[in-house]
Formats: structure tokens, C-alpha cells, sequence
């Protein structure tokens, strides 16, 4: 597909491409906005990863969109996701999500605060040395990210307690 990057102002990236800050910046480079899609990691792909390699968004598409027939586990098609567990009834007595949505839901509130703190660290060096702190943590790859993940609440917690510092306002 890579020669074919130059007719796409916005692509979709996932690991089997290749994910990479380094790649990114070329692609923003050519005038080209990577996405993340289909990651393994949904969690860090909705936040952290995203941040870190500067990904403008992620898109996980099967979610909510099976090619596959899910009932039937010799359907040779693409395995899929779901969010929502397929069940024999349509009307559940009690309610179930797939914990995705949840670790997902965590990864987009991560992004926010990583977004909040890239604004404070131009005028608080307390923020700009967590920001840079953060950055050196999170491998700037999908390869180096999935050999040795970082511990997402440990950089979680650090940014709560950065928060928490502040005064209030």
C-alpha cells in the first residue's frame, strides 16, 4: 500500500502496516493524516499509543461490524470483535458490554488528559517535565509498544496526581 500513500490525504494504519511516530511524520510530511485502525490494543490505540506516535484518531471498525458470521466458528472469514456479546436471546436479562468498551472508554479519557496536560506543559515546566517523562515512557512504536508495554495506570495515575497538585480553580 505504500506506494499508493501519495492518493490519500487521510489513511487508515494499523499494526500490519506498520505504526511508528517516525512513520507518521513522514506521512504528515506528504500532506497525509494517519489513523490508527484495528489495533490490538484498543486501550492504548484510544489514548496513550495515539498520543504518542501523533495518530489524529482511532477507528476500530469491527466492533460493531461483523463479516464473519459469529454463531459459526467454521465461517473461515476474519475473526471479529464485539462489543456487544452474541447472545441466543435478543433481550438479556441483565445487561452485558464487553470489558473493550470499558479499557476503550479508559484509553479516550487518557487521551483528553494527555491533550489537557500538552496545553499546560507550554507555560507550567511542572507539566512539561511529566509531558516529557510520559513520552519517554511510551515506545514510539507498535513493536517496541507490544515487546514491552508500559504499565497505562501507572502513567494514569501520574497524570491524576499532577492534576490533583493543582489548585483548584
Amino acid at each position: 500500500d505504500k506506494p499508493f500513500l501519495k492518493l490519500f490525504d487521510t489513511v487508515l494504519v494499523n499494526n500490519g502496516y506498520g505504526v511508528s511516530s517516525r512513520i507518521f511524520a513522514d506521512m504528515r510530511a506528504q500532506g497525509v493524516t494517519p489513523w490508527l485502525y484495528n489495533m490490538p490494543d484498543m486501550e492504548a490505540a484510544a489514548g496513550f499509543l495515539l498520543w504518542r506516535v501523533g495518530a489524529e484518531g482511532y477507528i476500530q471498525w469491527h466492533a460493531r461490524a461483523a463479516t464473519a458470521d459469529p454463531s459459526d466458528p467454521t465461517d473461515g472469514r476474519e475473526p471479529d470483535f464485539m462489543f456487544l456479546p452474541l447472545t441466543a436471546d435478543r433481550c438479556q436479562q441483565v445487561p452485558s458490554v464487553d470489558a473493550l468498551v470499558i479499557s476503550t472508554g479508559d484509553g479516550i479519557t487518557d487521551l483528553r488528559f494527555l491533550q489537557w496536560l500538552d496545553g499546560r506543559a507550554s507555560t507550567d515546566p511542572k507539566a512539561k517535565a511529566l509531558r516529557d517523562e510520559i513520552f519517554a515512557a511510551l515506545p514510539g512504536d507498535w513493536a517496541a509498544y507490544a515487546k514491552a508495554k508500559p504499565s497505562l495506570p501507572a502513567l494514569r495515575q501520574k497524570l491524576l496526581d499532577y492534576a490533583a497538585s493543582l489548585p483548584p480553580t
